[in-house]
């Protein structure tokens, strides 16, 4: 698939609508992702919403550093770390789907920690942001599926074009 610039009207408003802002118009114009088949938010750059991972995460990540001096190696830290250090290294020209894996299982296993760890040593302050990204990404994933599934089916349409010209070439 194609990707729509960043700086893309087109992209900008598409992008507004699926994250439940307004585009100028009426503030629901889109709500669903239907006036947009061509942004796809698991194939399309987003820059901009990959940068809002970037606060979140990084809070996280020195909170889990401090919180590993007092431990060191813990068993269930480092991986949390290595795994917040591999998602704040994506590429900004990812698709926001390709780093929300890694900030769902981030979250996973910071609330893994949450339940045996005490009061004074809890991620909580700033798991409650990265779950806020989360939620803000998933809705956006919903209300963007109705013009993904418009532009697959676009694809396919040309797709079986193709074939039936190549397969009425074969036999006329």
């Amino acid at each position: 698939g194609s990707s729509l610039s960043a700086s893309s009207p087109t992209s900008v408003s598409s992008l507004r609508r699926l994250l439940g802002g307004s585009d100028g118009g009426d503030g629901n114009a889109g709500a669903d992702g239907a006036n947009d088949p061509w942004f796809d938010i698991h194939r399309d750059p987003c820059p901009s919403e990959l940068s809002l991972a970037f606060g979140p995460l990084s809070a996280l990540l020195l909170k889990l550093s401090s919180l590993l001096r007092l431990f060191p190696n813990h068993p269930t830290l480092l991986p949390i770390i290595n795994l917040t250090e591999r998602v704040l290294a994506t590429p900004m020209s990812s698709p926001m789907m390709a780093a929300m894996v890694g900030v769902e299982l981030i979250r996973e296993r910071c609330i893994d920690w949450e339940k045996s760890a005490p009061v004074h040593l809890s991620t909580e302050p700033e798991l409650s942001a990265v779950s806020a990204l989360v939620t803000r990404w998933r809705k956006a994933e919903l209300r963007s599926w109705r013009g993904i599934l418009r532009g697959r089916q676009r694809e396919y349409e040309m797709g079986s074009l193709r074939m039936w010209y190549h397969a009425r070439g074969l036999l006329g």
